[in-house]
């Protein structure tokens, strides 16, 4: 199993905190999270909001990703940024007016 798919088996479960560095930083639509706890917690809160179905290891922008579906539409997509043995940076975006190039 590659990176990114352990990072989509860890959306799909909302197990984050087994993947995430204890000083990641979560960047979302504007907004910065600091800390694993505080990162896990709110990517599973992500996860609930959006409800994807499907999640699927994509190259975004070059770097490793992974697209979020419901339905067959992007409800989010997810850059992954690792320089050790752990996730230690996430960009997401979840703007609909951000993603309407995905569908």
């Amino acid at each position: 199993m590659d990176d990114r798919e352990v990072a989509a088996a860890a959306f799909m479960t909302g197990s984050f905190a087994d993947i995430l560095a204890p000083d990641v930083i979560v960047v979302a639509d504007g907004m910065t999270l600091r800390g694993r706890d505080t990162c896990a917690l709110y990517l599973a809160g992500v996860l609930v909001d959006l409800a994807p179905n499907s999640i699927d290891a994509e190259s975004i922008n070059g770097e490793p990703g992974l697209a979020l579906r419901r339905a067959g539409h992007v409800v989010g997509v997810v850059i992954l940024g690792s320089h050790r043995a752990r996730i230690d940076h996430v960009w997401l975006v979840t703007a609909p007016e951000k993603l309407r190039s995905w569908d």
